[in-house]
């Protein structure tokens, strides 16, 4: 059970030989495995149909060194020659071109803002519109200490501060930061880079390295997402994601990241999936659920209490009652009875664990 994943159904030697031949069954071994209190090793299969999570070919050959799956050969390093290098003192400045930083605007808060100070243009000015936040501000001071003939501009300015609020709360996230969130860019500082005279000297041999094309195609990926998401391409992020969990499913901060993905995109029912998977999966810093802010919308949300309450995990349904073989009135055959016996003889015996057995009584029962 410990090496099983999540949603998925491993079974072992002797059970496959009983349903190898049944055509509604696939199945992929994924290698011999050391199983406790069994001295001999014991060939594990995974049930590949549709709707089971399955893992990807070759993932446990790390954890199995009794496994089939072929490891990477290793690939040589090239000797580097011995140099010294002794450039001359000065300093170098690398230039670059500057892009204005600007902070990422966020939908609640600019709302917020409308709601308590729409009246002072205080949401105009946090979403970069001076001149329209200059013309909020410029009526309300006019109309409470200039000229007290234009009061009347207070409650029209504080109506469009309020109407301004409720369409900031209502429309999408999506159109949100394609509106506002357009110039966003990370800022490039100017370099200054200093050189001193000193001896570099390289070494004339390196250690050969081991290279696991599983870990580079999944670093890769990782990356990629990362880098989506901090462009707050979100959906870019969520489909390189998807890549990258099927290559490692058992990536708790890949699971974490894609639920702060879905909770942007204000998709509660896969954000709740994804930080269930990730907290399954050991992640670390739990509280992070509580505060990061691109969760701000799930901890808005009613099921996000009854979610904490079950330590950060969902609500799982019991499955339906399994109808009583030996209480069926219909006619059970002699050899029937017989599977049935030995069934229940491995799985008290430790052979058959609990999920495996109850698939096969399914299947007999058919």
């Amino acid at each position: 059970e410990k090496l099983c994943l999540p949603g998925g159904i491993f079974i072992s030697d002797k059970v496959y030989d009983y349903v190898k031949n049944l055509n509604n069954i696939q199945t992929r071994s994924i290698g011999p495995f050391k199983l406790k209190n069994i001295t001999k090793e014991v060939e594990i299969f995974a049930v590949t149909n549709e709707g089971v999570m399955a893992p990807p070919p070759g993932y446990y050959y790390k954890i199995n060194p009794f496994g089939k799956a072929p490891t990477a050969p290793a690939i040589p390093a090239k000797p580097a020659r011995t140099t010294t290098v002794t450039p001359p003192v000065r300093a170098q400045t690398v230039r670059r071109d500057n892009v204005r930083k600007t902070g990422r605007k966020r939908k609640f808060a600019a709302g917020l803002l409308a709601f308590f100070f729409g009246v002072f243009g205080a949401h105009r000015f946090y979403l970069g519109q001076r001149e329209l936040g200059l013309i909020y501000l410029g009526a309300t001071l006019t109309g409470m200490f200039i000229l007290k003939g234009l009061d009347f501009l207070i409650p029209i300015v504080a109506i469009i501060g309020f109407v301004d609020a409720l369409l900031l709360f209502t429309m999408p996230s999506q159109d949100f930061n394609a509106k506002y969130n357009q110039d966003v860019q990370q800022e490039k500082p100017a370099q200054h880079v200093e050189r001193k005279n000193e001896t570099i000297t390289r070494p004339t041999e390196q250690p050969q390295q081991t290279v696991n094309p599983v870990e580079l195609e999944f670093e890769k990926l990782w990356t990629k997402a990362r880098a989506e998401y901090q462009e707050y391409d979100y959906a870019e992020a969520i489909a390189i994601l998807k890549q990258a969990l099927e290559i490692k499913p058992d990536h708790s901060e890949a699971h974490f990241l894609m639920a702060c993905c879905y909770s942007i995109n204000e998709n509660t029912d896969k954000t709740l999936y994804h930080l269930d998977a990730a907290v399954a999966y050991g992640l670390t810093d739990i509280d992070r659920i509580r505060t990061h802010r691109d969760l701000a919308y799930l901890r808005m949300q009613p099921v996000f209490e009854s979610f904490v309450n079950n330590g950060f995990r969902l609500i799982k349904e019991l499955p339906e009652p399994v109808e009583d073989l030996l209480q069926s009135e219909e006619t059970v055959s002699p050899d029937l009875l017989e599977q049935l016996q030995e069934l229940k003889k491995m799985r008290d015996e430790g052979q058959l664990t609990e999920i495996e057995y109850m698939l096969l009584m399914k299947k007999l029962n058919k």
